[in-house]
């Protein structure tokens, strides 16, 4: 956590508790299991990354579309990203996604950077 990181945001504690466990559990379906996701919090935002292999910049655009997975290979539909995605624009905030990660050659991460302000 970075010093003085400032998470007061105005978005519902319980829609905030569901875009980061839908991220972390994202990161743990997807990625390299093998390899620690990585969490990161500073003012007002907070990204989620995991080694693993690259995501497509085609599939990566589409990432946060309902019905959408980065890999067949794992359960789930496909709803985790664009749920995080819709909370947190309610919230005012924005969803980031980038594969490989910022500086690596492969992982994936997501972002999330939300107003600051007080919670409702």
């Amino acid at each position: 956590i970075s010093p003085g990181a400032d998470l007061t945001a105005p978005m519902d504690v319980d829609a905030f508790g569901i875009v980061v466990r839908n991220l972390l559990e994202n990161a743990q379906r997807y990625g390299d299991h093998d390899m620690p996701i990585k969490v990161e919090v500073s003012s007002c935002r907070i990204v989620v990354s995991n080694g693993g292999p690259a995501v497509s910049a085609d599939k990566l655009a589409h990432l946060s579309d309902r019905f959408v997975r980065a890999s067949t290979q794992a359960q789930g539909a496909g709803l985790g990203l664009s749920i995080v995605d819709s909370l947190v624009r309610q919230a005012g905030g924005r969803l980031e996604l980038a594969s490989p990660r910022s500086g690596l050659a492969d992982g994936f991460s997501a972002a999330i950077t939300l107003p600051q302000g007080k919670t409702p």
